[in-house]
């Protein structure tokens, strides 16, 4: 049962962040900046047309293979709860939430909303990018955990 707990919790604060991200992101459309302008950590809508980590690809490709990702980490997360993983399923839905809002952006704006700047040396960024590597994270863990038991 307290797997059952912690599985809620994240899947309450995938939620949770998913609020705030959207928030963020509709700050950076309506035009709110902070941080400074010559480097360091800058937050400002920074249009992202482009995929993880700033790696390119086609956008027609992406509005296709993206949704098909989603429904593969549905039908993950659905098989995980399933046999009572429920860390890695919980997991996969705050990845899940993360990517859609993503893809709402992509949908909306023809680009992904990315609000963060940690200066010239990484990639810019927004919480759902912070999210969904947190997740893909805990997925990893909790194998590694479920392979040395």
């Amino acid at each position: 049962m307290r797997y059952g707990r912690q599985a809620a919790g994240l899947v309450a604060l995938g939620l949770v962040g998913f609020v705030i991200d959207r928030g963020l992101k509709a700050l950076a459309l309506a035009g709110q900046t902070f941080g400074p302008a010559d480097g360091g950590v800058r937050f400002e809508l920074f249009p992202n047309p482009d995929i993880g980590f700033s790696l390119r690809f086609p956008a027609a490709a992406s509005l296709l293979l993206i949704p098909m990702a989603l429904m593969a980490f549905v039908w993950l997360g659905w098989r995980w709860w399933r046999r009572g993983d429920l860390v890695r399923s919980a997991a996969t839905m705050v990845i899940i939430m993360s990517a859609v809002s993503n893809y709402l952006d992509r949908l909306r704006h023809g680009y992904v909303v990315d609000y963060v700047s940690l200066g010239t040396w990484f990639p810019v960024f927004n919480l759902s990018d912070v999210v969904i590597v947190c997740g893909l994270v805990l997925m990893a863990v909790a194998a590694k955990r479920k392979l040395g038991s």
